[in-house]
């Protein structure tokens, strides 16, 4: 079937000013059909799924599109929801009612997988292994799986996977990952070798640990995974999807598409895009967007160019990283957790908040960092915070009193160095206690071992409930992984000081 390409809509030049702008904004739409999901195709070149049958195509980054047309009445009637990118612009799509479209040097072909009823399609994947066996690998409603190998040039129903899915939709893949509805994660395996039911490839359920409808996977450069689905759940694996984890999540609204590469990008309903700074995503920030339109693809263009698109054609884009992070600096200490003789510390998890400095004192962001063992912490806050903005600094941690920073503090170049340990008068209320000399340190009050706020009776008999149990526990004030008379001690001694958090 021969190419044909014809321009449409193609008036999305970015202007000067757009390009200056900070954080997302709205690229204005060619069409106002649904767009499903985008994938690289070569240095440049973007291949996008849409309605109707179409697939647009970018070949600068995606400031312009047109129509690829595969120039079939065939498919005039689908959603292209999955896009295959290949290298030198080579490309597969997969859609509604079974729909499948391939370009492949420079030959272009459509069908629809000939069985009935003709589920929808969500998903499609190249599968390799050993013995040169390649396979394509679609999935979609109903849990159904297709099969098209070296040893077959046609579609045929692989019924041992489909019976493994058990009806359960699947709804995106990322190489030998398909993941799908009430939590699903299968996995292909023994790739190449002959299995009982006459095909080449094993399939596994792998335990996910949740129930929620998963509708995408991406994986880094690695082992790294990410799954993403219904109300905000993350899900998260190191070692090539045999053991996931649940990541914290800033929203609650679905997750429809993820991208680890340049950025680690996550999108979905409501105009939700969250980014992960770190090199290994373990924790996310929401980032503002103008659109509240559902988001169902993100792409990392470059380090700092970022696209996103979903529904009626929205298209939101960033050359900055959608915004800059904020890193605050610090050195502190907690009581209990100190070791006076060493001038060092237990390391755990704390976080630090940013309210506003007005009253009532609102929340502006949450963040978590690590305590090292001499005191020194760097957390780092999502595009929310802004520089130049004056914030009350809050301290909390499992078992010590919540903490106010003096006075309000300001970001400027998108740093904040401020230390709560060198005094007393650094906390607000100088609600800290002197811990040893040379030099003089102060350290967060412990003892809330229900975190309400004031240490009392009813923290102690908490503590004293948990006596000779082991392990990461709120009860255990020093640190040493066990609750005993040294932590029912030092909660007690601070009930009797009355100790409890002074806010503005």
């Amino acid at each position: 079937m021969k190419n044909t390409l014809r321009i449409v809509f193609i008036i999305t030049l970015i202007s000067r000013i757009s390009i200056a702008q900070t954080g997302w904004f709205i690229q204005p739409s060619f069409t106002s059909m649904d767009l499903y999901d985008v994938k690289v195709t070569g240095v440049g070149s973007l291949m996008l799924g849409s309605d109707n049958g179409t697939v647009y195509k970018s070949t600068n980054n995606g400031f312009n599109w047109s129509i690829y047309n595969f120039n079939d009445p065939l498919l005039n009637s689908s959603s292209f929801k999955y896009v295959l990118g290949q290298s030198n612009d080579n490309f597969s799509v997969v859609g509604t009612n079974c729909a499948y479209g391939y370009l492949y040097a420079p030959v272009d072909s459509v069908m629809r997988i000939a069985v009935f009823p003709q589920p929808d399609l969500e998903a499609v994947s190249e599968v390799s292994g050993v013995f040169n066996y390649t396979s394509f690998v679609a999935a979609g409603t109903g849990g159904n799986f297709y099969i098209r190998d070296t040893q077959s040039p046609y579609w045929r129903k692989d019924t041992s996977a489909t019976t493994i899915a058990a009806g359960r939709n699947i709804n995106y893949c990322m190489g030998h990952i398909f993941v799908g509805d009430n939590g699903l994660i299968m996995k292909a395996d023994s790739v190449g070798f002959p299995q009982s039911n006459g095909e080449y490839i094993k399939w596994r359920v792998i335990p996910g640990g949740t129930t929620k409808n998963l509708y995408a996977v991406y994986a880094s450069s690695g082992a790294t995974y990410i799954a993403v689905g219904q109300d905000g759940i993350i899900l998260k694996t190191s070692d090539f999807g045999e053991n996931w984890v649940q990541l914290q999540s800033p929203v609650t609204e679905d997750l429809y598409g993820v991208h680890l590469n340049y950025g680690s990008l996550i999108c979905g309903a409501n105009g939700t895009i969250l980014r992960s700074f770190p090199a290994i995503p373990d924790k996310w920030f929401k980032q503002s967007t103008p659109a509240n339109e559902d988001l169902y693809t993100v792409y990392s263009l470059s380090y700092s160019d970022f696209i996103a698109m979903g529904r009626n054609g929205i298209i939101l884009r960033t050359t900055d990283g959608g915004g800059d992070l904020k890193n605050y600096y610090t050195n502190c200490f907690i009581e209990g957790f100190y070791n006076a003789s060493a001038y060092s510390t237990v390391s755990d998890t704390i976080s630090f908040s940013l309210r506003s400095s007005v009253s009532p004192f609102n929340l502006i962001e949450t963040t978590s960092g690590i305590l090292g063992i001499y005191g020194s912490c760097q957390a780092v806050f999502g595009p929310l915070v802004q520089n130049s903005v004056p914030y009350y600094i809050v301290f909390n941690h499992r078992n010590s009193i919540e903490t106010w920073s003096n006075t309000p503090k300001m970001f400027n170049g998108n740093d904040l160095v401020f230390d709560f340990s060198p005094a007393a008068n650094r906390a607000f209320g100088n609600n800290m206690k002197f811990i040893s000399t040379s030099p003089d340190r102060y350290a967060f009050y412990s003892g809330d071992f229900n975190q309400d706020g004031i240490v009392n009776l009813a923290d102690v008999l908490g503590v004293y409930s948990n006596s000779f149990q082991s392990g990461y526990l709120p009860s255990d004030m020093n640190g040493d992984n066990l609750t005993d008379l040294t932590d029912v001690i030092i909660t007690n001694n601070n009930s009797n000081l009355f100790v409890s958090a002074i806010r503005p």
